[in-house]
């Protein structure tokens, strides 16, 4: 069977060559899943051909003296027709125009389109194969690999030892810059430089109706006091109800004391907006049917319109919906949460997220690892799991008290038992309140 070829006209299989001739490193990205017999311009194939043989050969760019020394032997042996000559000169003389800006970029978004519906076609093939049997993690690994087929990732890692002088100048305030507090002192005192840093998820972990979406509202609010844009997503609570709740939190009123005092609240709102800008977005789902990958795509839609977070909130992990089907909750719960790191690091910013303890931590003093419901792999995937322990008794006091618990701490001292005051009627986690 003949192999599916690009689909391009002459002109545009002649730019494809011409765009890897002059850059090696984006030919080395698609060597892997393009083929010289996928170009129905002969001239393209083999001049295509001679690069990628060129390159895994000698692990270097095709040259145009060398070429020209195998279109000189192709002749000669007659694989080139004397007929097909001025075809062939033509392509080479074109590669030694440099591409316009753009049509680089333009040119590996066509031929990674076309190897992952290539991939695709495979995968689903196979795919077939594996349905009767109900293979279904198999076919989403070979779903899950054609969909990544696309283009190589040329970052081959850090070098530790060549790579030092470089990591370590400057290293230190630039990761400064990207790590986000949390807007109490005593606790992001125990935290690597002082909050939690770019790539990695911070996990809240309490019983239900402790305060967990309260947590993440204050994380989101104070990001906004480091200038940072926040997306946070709510899968218990409807978006106008976090509205509400930030109402109170920005403005120190009770939420019971926000409709009678509506135009007070939009008159700080307002100045909050000069201050701010449209720095908070806040989008909804219903529990148990959104994705991660929902949330990617929604991520994309901000960014096509210039918003990209500088921090993500998922109220929260455990109502989320799993992209695949498992046996066990547990599982399905481990995918999730996984998908949720991997998002922080594809971001390159802090995500952070909760998680419901088992109903045994209600009745706790101090909760911890152990007291995770369903999936202990959340806690082995979070770089930070911050308990919130409270008794009966904290709870009944004026004003209600709290211990933050550093449940897990990856980069620094995990144990650390952090004492706040609360005040859920004004939205405030942990007082002093904002602005204050």
């Amino acid at each position: 069977m003949r192999a599916p070829t690009l689909g391009f006209d002459a002109s545009f299989q002649a730019l494809i060559v011409r765009v890897f001739f002059q850059d090696v490193l984006a030919l080395s990205r698609v060597t892997h899943g393009l083929r010289p017999d996928h170009f129905d311009v002969p001239a393209c194939a083999f001049v295509y051909r001679a690069m990628r043989d060129h390159l895994e050969d000698y692990r270097g760019p095709l040259t145009l003296p060398i070429l020209r020394e195998r279109l000189r032997a192709a002749v000669e042996r007659e694989e080139i027709t004397r007929a097909e000559i001025p075809s062939y000169c033509d392509l080479v003389s074109a590669l030694e125009v440099d591409a316009l800006p753009g049509e680089r970029e333009y040119v590996l978004a066509q031929v990674a389109d076309f190897i992952v519906f290539q991939s695709l076609r495979k995968a689903l093939d196979e795919s077939l194969t594996l349905m009767p049997e109900g293979k279904w993690p198999e076919i989403r690994g070979l779903l899950t690999r054609a969909l990544d087929s696309g283009l190589r990732d040329l970052d081959l890692g850090l070098h530790y030892f060549r790579d030092a002088s470089a990591r370590l100048m400057g290293a230190r305030d630039e990761a400064l810059e990207r790590v986000l507090p949390t807007g109490i002192p005593e606790l992001d005192a125990h935290l690597h430089r002082g909050g939690l840093g770019a790539g990695e998820m911070g996990l809240v972990l309490a019983p239900t109706n402790r305060g967990k979406s309260i947590a993440l509202l204050s994380f989101a609010n104070r990001a906004l006091l480091s200038n940072a844009r926040v997306a946070l997503y709510t899968l218990e609570m409807s978006a106008s109800a976090v509205a509400s709740r930030a109402d109170a939190a920005w403005t120190g009123l009770r939420m019971s004391e926000l409709d009678d005092r509506s135009d007070e609240v939009a008159i700080k709102l307002g100045k909050l907006h000069e201050r701010f800008g449209d720095a908070l977005i806040i989008k909804q789902w219903p529990p148990h049917t959104a994705t991660v990958g929902m949330v990617h795509a929604h991520l994309e839609q901000l960014a096509a319109t210039g918003f990209r977070p500088d921090l993500v909130v998922i109220d929260y992990g455990d109502l989320m919906k799993p992209q695949a089907r498992y046996a066990e909750r547990r599982h399905e719960l481990a995918i999730v949460f996984e998908q949720i790191r991997g998002l922080a690091v594809e971001l390159d910013c802090p995500v952070w997220t909760a998680t419901q303890s088992n109903r045994a931590a209600l009745k706790k003093e101090i909760v911890g690892l152990e007291d995770l419901s369903e999936s202990f792999d959340k806690a082995m995937i979070a770089d930070l799991v911050l308990a919130l322990c409270q008794t009966q008794e904290e709870e009944q006091m004026d004003p209600p008290q709290m211990r933050l618990f550093l449940a897990k701490n990856r980069s620094e001292r995990k144990g650390r038992i952090v004492p706040i005051s609360t005040d859920f009627a004004r939205m405030c986690f942990a007082r002093p309140r904002l602005g204050t």
